[in-house]
């Protein structure tokens, strides 16, 4: 963290308030009047419990107004943020995510208990969308990356998260799995998605910060993990296909690339799975695929793909065709679809 970041906000925020103000003794905390609900009647008391030791948090002990220090709450204090502070925030919003990461980690179990229990069987869905939308910074990240002008009827099939306070009306979410910190940064430097189940939420970071790159809200244990486009596929009148790649955004960016595979196919990211695991989960939910493209980054090894794939007996006694293909020009296939360069597939069945 920034050298003196703490007595930095504590100087800006005491250069614009004039109200009743206490510190703590050790300067860990100012607290000030709450303008959310207007604090109490004494106009000698105070609420608003502002930290200035990292990370930099809020909290009204009086009607639980709360999160991370951030441009929206400072300008809500009238405080217009510089370079110095604009560092500040972003390293802060660093410290938040990859804490509540940690505690994930260490905490896993007990946290998969509770969230069992309280939305066990349930499959959450995405709210509405709005044309507003269409500015929003996940919006536009998805435009500017891929180099199209997606539509919100895209949005939905990519199941891109509008909203994370509109997402939790709509699912009735009354205590979210993360503080309220944590959602303060992930509704702001990260797109979330839904994924396969409706049981996780898959956010991926949109700015450029040293902040964690991925991170999950999982509100229940999913059966298996993993992320489709939604869209409708008439598996009884068609050679149905199933494109696998590793993440959501190489997925979309196939999606892009091949417009004439989305009427009978479906694409899935495999989220750290094999694509062996994926077509057996196909297999057993009905979903024929007769043609299975894998399209995988190019430090995975294609020999290990080969070996469990063979494993399965299905393929190859009902004549299905499965070919591994990579892109010349990157790593993956995140990018614009006039950027990506197919090497000559290699067929496996």
């Amino acid at each position: 963290m920034i050298q003196d970041a703490g007595q930095y906000l504590d100087s800006l925020i005491m250069s614009v308030y004039s109200g009743y103000t206490e510190i703590d003794r050790n300067c860990t905390q100012r607290v000030i009047r709450c303008f959310e609900c207007g604090d109490s009647d004494n106009q000698e008391h105070a609420h608003l419990g502002i930290s200035l030791v990292p990370p930099f948090l809020y909290h009204c002990h009086r009607c639980g107004f709360g999160g991370a220090v951030n441009e929206e709450f400072l300008a809500r204090l009238g405080i217009r943020v510089d370079r110095k502070l604009h560092d500040i925030l972003a390293e802060n919003r660093k410290i938040i995510v990859s804490s509540a990461k940690n505690r994930q980690k260490s905490s896993s179990d007990l946290v998969n208990k509770i969230l069992t229990g309280s939305f066990e069987g349930r499959k959450l869905h995405l709210p509405s969308y709005a044309d507003s939308d269409r500015n929003r910074p996940n919006f536009r990240y998805l435009c500017d990356r891929f180099g199209i002008e997606w539509t919100i009827e895209d949005a939905k099939a990519f199941k891109l998260i509008p909203s994370l306070k509109r997402f939790g009306r709509a699912n009735f979410i009354e205590q979210w799995p993360e503080d309220p910190e944590v959602l303060d940064v992930l509704h702001e430097d990260y797109a979330g998605f839904l994924d396969y189940a409706g049981q996780e939420i898959i956010f991926r970071r949109i700015v450029k910060s040293q902040s964690e790159r991925y991170y999950e809200v999982k509100f229940s244990k999913a059966p298996f993990r993993m992320y489709t486009i939604s869209k409708k596929v008439p598996i009884l009148t068609s050679r149905l296909q199933l494109v696998l790649a590793e993440g959501i955004f190489d997925v979309i960016g196939l999606y892009s690339k091949f417009p004439e595979f989305r009427e009978n196919c479906v694409f899935a990211a495999m989220l750290g799975k094999s694509p062996a695991s994926v077509m057996d989960f196909f297999f057993r939910l009905g979903f024929f695929a007769q043609d299975v493209k894998i399209f995988a980054d190019n430090d995975v090894n294609d020999w290990k793909y080969i070996q469990e794939i063979k494993k399965l007996e299905y393929p190859r006694k009902l004549g299905f065709t499965v070919k591994v293909a990579h892109n010349e020009t990157g790593h993956d296939f995140g990018i614009p679809a006039n950027e990506i360069r197919l090497d000559r597939a290699r067929s496996i069945l």
